[in-house]
């Protein structure tokens, strides 16, 4: 689980931000449930704020630990080597961008910590903190400098200054123990974001390859089947039909079924709402991370679903008999009515001024004014807390004028 993670001059974040999901002594009991970490922040803030850029600091650490952010990956061996790390930083400056994500698996905590300059790794560093602090590893540039005896091995490679030390697992074998390199670089690879470099991107889907799964996994479809007949009061089942294809492959379709004047009438998948299409296509994802124990982190996750839905998908994660593994949903919404469901402990605010972004969680200000027993939306529809657009006087009416005067 996520405890916190942090960067400085990436994107449009010059100065340093950290998302916290550790609730502090002040938290009501009723909120963090015996727990001290969180399993859901939401972002709110307006377009163009920095929403995705959080998300996309995220991203780059799971990338980065576990396949490479290098700017292209379509080279030989030798020309990889030269590739610089995909990250910008604040306006292309030349300084230091830094990230950290602080987390715990397998009830040990970890940090990891990289700092890039000029596309390259000037520092990393992965530690075990217990009742102290111990370095597992560090490097600066291409050397290490100092680690565990077990990780000695490290040594003997070219280290190349575009490629992390998780990754490394990946393409040398080791004679001694990794196995903790390992469990971190698990805990990089159990995440599921639809944020990249270029930003939001739809999570892969195929029509006949997500029905297949559901007909070879029936726990999956079930939890699906579920979710989308809370969310669609008239769509009483799904069922998977298996057939051929003019190649006599199998192919594999759903039928949803809906009630109607107390009959059964089935519908295909191109007939249902976008909300429920969007559901089908994304709930697999819900499923893996709530059976493993990772990170899903969604930017725009309400796209295309009713205001009323969004408890219920953040109820997933709030739910200890749902989530029975500590699974954290990290996502950013343009609905504005899902603060109240959040509250002020699991709502972070991005503001920007001068193009730069900058952020907090909505239980760091100050005073009384938001309230564990009041609804916060009104607070934040007043501007009263930040995170909303600031609307700037328009100029299209002069500029039609002009256009129709045959300016």
């Amino acid at each position: 689980m996520i405890r916190c993670f942090g960067f400085s001059n990436f994107t449009s974040f010059k100065e340093g931000v950290e998302v916290s999901f550790e609730f502090d002594g002040k938290t009501p009991e009723n909120i963090k449930n015996s727990e001290i970490l969180s399993t859901v922040i939401g972002i709110k803030g307006a377009n163009g704020s920095g929403k995705t850029n959080i998300l996309r600091a995220l991203s780059f650490l799971s990338y980065f630990c576990t396949a490479g952010a290098r700017e292209s990956s379509n080279k030989n061996k030798n020309e990889r080597k030269s590739l610089k790390i995909a990250a910008d930083s604040f306006f292309d400056n030349d300084n230091l961008i830094q990230f950290y994500i602080d987390f715990v698996k397998n009830e040990k905590n970890y940090t990891y910590e990289v700092d890039i300059k000029s596309g390259l790794i000037h520092r990393e560093l992965i530690s075990r903190k217990a009742s102290r602090s111990q370095i597992l590893i560090e490097r600066k540039s291409n050397k290490i400098i100092q680690c565990l005896k077990s990780f000695e091995e490290f040594k003997n490679f070219e280290l190349q200054r575009n490629t992390s030390i998780l990754e490394m697992l990946n393409t040398y074998k080791f004679k001694n123990n990794v196995s903790e390199l390992r469990l971190i670089h698990d805990f990089f690879n159990e995440m599921i974001i639809n944020v990249n470099y270029n930003g939001y991107h739809d999570l892969s889907f195929d029509l006949s390859k997500e029905s297949e799964d559901f007909f070879n996994e029936k726990e999956r479809f079930e939890f699906v089947k579920e979710v989308i007949k809370i969310s669609d009061q008239s769509v009483i089942d799904i069922d998977i039909v298996k057939a051929k294809n003019p190649e006599g492959e199998d192919i594999y379709f759903p039928v949803f079924l809906h009630k109607y004047e107390d009959k059964t009438k089935p519908l295909p998948f191109n007939q249902q709402s976008d909300g429920t299409k969007k559901l089908f296509s994304v709930l697999s994802a819900y499923f893996s991370i709530l059976r493993t124990g990772g990170v899903l982190a969604l930017d725009e996750f309400d796209i295309h679903l009713h205001a009323m839905i969004l408890p219920v998908i953040i109820e997933l994660f709030l739910n200890k008999d749902i989530n029975l593994f500590g699974s954290q949903f990290i996502f950013t919404s343009h609905n504005t009515e899902i603060i109240d469901t959040l509250g002020k402990y699991r709502t972070f605010l991005v503001n920007k001024e001068d193009s730069e972004s900058y952020g907090y969680r909505l239980d760091e200000i100050q005073g009384s004014m938001i309230r564990n027993d009041r609804p916060i939306t009104p607070l934040y529809m007043e501007g009263k807390i930040g995170g909303i657009p600031v609307i700037k006087e328009s100029k299209i009416p002069q500029l039609m004028s002009r256009l129709a005067n045959g300016a």
